[in-house]
């Protein structure tokens, strides 16, 4: 029987600690986290695999047309009715490859934007706390 998951921090043994059993209770991140250093670290990977993919392509480019213009080469290129070319596996790793990064760039995006309505939601309940009478 397995056991159930813990969150806790490691005790000295390196089980952890059963005054700290069970999920977390409280987000231990604020709205600037959000908007700063985890969108931030989203926006940079999307940055840097958008440059990865730039410099590999543009390798690639550099060799040339390296499968030939016989009847074999332009089998590779273009492929058959059975497997496709390399000219269009190559189109689809760079579709793909591309939604990745803009997949990146819309969760720091969104991620900037749950930082935004968690201040806004702040403000907004602090202006419908009960007023005290004196």
């Amino acid at each position: 029987m397995s056991e159930a998951p813990s969150y806790g921090p490691p005790d000295a043994s390196g089980g952890r600690s059963a005054a700290r059993q069970g999920p977390p209770t409280e987000l231990a991140m604020s709205p600037d986290d959000l908007k700063s250093s985890i969108a931030k670290a989203f926006h940079i990977e999307s940055g840097d695999l958008t440059g990865a993919l730039i410099k590999e392509v543009n390798e690639l480019i550099a060799v040339g047309d390296f499968w030939g213009g016989d009847e074999a080469g332009m089998k590779f290129y273009s492929g058959d009715a059975e497997v496709p070319g390399y000219a269009a596996t190559a189109e689809a790793v760079m579709t793909e490859s591309s939604a990745i990064s803009f997949f990146y760039t819309g969760v720091a995006t969104r991620l900037h934007d749950m930082g935004r309505n968690v201040e806004a939601a702040d403000w907004a309940s602090i202006a419908e706390m009960p007023r005290i009478l004196r």
